[in-house]
């Protein structure tokens, strides 16, 4: 018995169908030496879940990219180095939906969305990352967040 809790715990959440989030990776620190961060909600099957990235520059703009992979994108392998742009930047998550979105004067960025009552996507996992503009930063004018990976659950 005691081994069949060790094996549990060891598997991990989605084995429940609990929903959960995590960062991989690190983000590219924007002017000022400033490191911008993102979070999101717990998904959960049916309820609206929200992506916050802050430290973004106020009254300005950025993008959300949501995707199904952080191991490869239109052949490349995740994450891709974005060295050649500028800066020790990083690519981790594939772009299958992307949108711009916009800081407020704390510069502070908040993407709500419903997740499908969908059982299907129980134990399926979607990863994040956004982009801060910074002009002159690097070659892309971007500062990349950590990736951010949103196992569904119920």
């Amino acid at each position: 018995m005691k081994y069949l809790l060790l094996v549990c715990l060891f598997v991990g959440s989605s084995v429940f169908g609990q929903s959960s989030v995590y960062q991989f990776g690190f983000s590219c620190p924007k002017t000022g030496s400033v490191f911008p961060g993102i979070n999101a909600t717990n998904p959960t099957i049916g309820r609206p879940m929200s992506i916050t990235t802050t430290n973004g520059n106020p009254m300005d703009y950025g993008r959300l990219a949501i995707g199904v992979s952080n191991t490869t994108w239109l052949g490349y392998q995740l994450p891709l180095d974005l060295w050649y742009y500028g800066g020790f930047c990083f690519l981790y998550v594939s772009f299958e939906f992307s949108s711009y979105i916009i800081f407020d004067a704390t510069g502070t960025s908040t993407v709500t969305f419903n997740v499908p009552n969908d059982p299907g996507l129980i134990g399926r996992t979607l990863y994040a990352q956004s982009f801060i503009h910074d002009l002159g930063l690097n070659y892309l004018n971007i500062a990349p967040t950590p990736g951010l990976g949103l196992v569904i659950g119920r």
